[in-house]
């Protein structure tokens, strides 16, 4: 299966083997679609696990269970933070099935000129359970913000790139 998202806010569940085709004004092509919101989609959703991870333009991050070869069409959990456009594209870091963390970067609207982008981190089996923001720690922030970053996950680090710059994020280690 293949799952595409539109501007038209609407989610697509597409057997990559056959598409189907282009009908117009008709998504017969698809296995199911169904609008999320009513704004763009702008990035990739993320899977772990059986579940889906969408955060949509002027939303809040969602999942969908998969369930039966389909998309429920009513979000399992929702976070509490809505975000302007475009939304942010969620990456996932887990231990196998396990400990899923949704990490997304808050960007900027076109019209914006220089403005700070946050990391958030969200509990993959609810995500109305936020774990980190760089929002309130002036410390670890990940510079101002480029539209449409993408969170890389790679050996316990979290990276988001920046203007010139690439932010590594990781655990610290206790000295003994």
């Amino acid at each position: 299966m293949l799952i595409a998202a539109g501007k038209n806010g609407v989610l697509y569940l597409i057997d990559r083997d056959s598409m189907g085709g282009y009908h117009s004004g008709s998504d017969s092509h698809a296995i199911q679609s169904f609008k999320v919101v009513d704004s763009p989609i702008y990035g990739a959703p993320a899977y772990w696990n059986g579940h889906l991870f969408v955060f949509a333009s002027n939303d809040v991050l969602k999942d969908f269970p998969i369930v039966d070869g389909h998309l429920a069409t009513t979000p399992a959990h929702r976070g509490n933070i809505r975000f302007k456009n475009p939304g942010a594209i969620p990456s996932i870091s887990a231990n196998g099935q396990q400990d899923g963390i949704v990490w997304v970067v808050l960007t900027k609207d076109y019209r914006e000129k220089d403005v700070p982008a946050t990391l958030q981190a969200y509990d993959a089996g609810d995500v109305s359970r936020l774990l980190y923001t760089t929002e309130n720690d002036a410390h670890n922030t990940p510079g101002s913000a480029l539209r449409f970053t993408i969170p890389s996950v790679a050996d316990g680090h979290v990276y988001v790139g920046s203007r010139n710059i690439v932010y590594v994020f990781g655990l610290l280690h206790s000295r003994k």
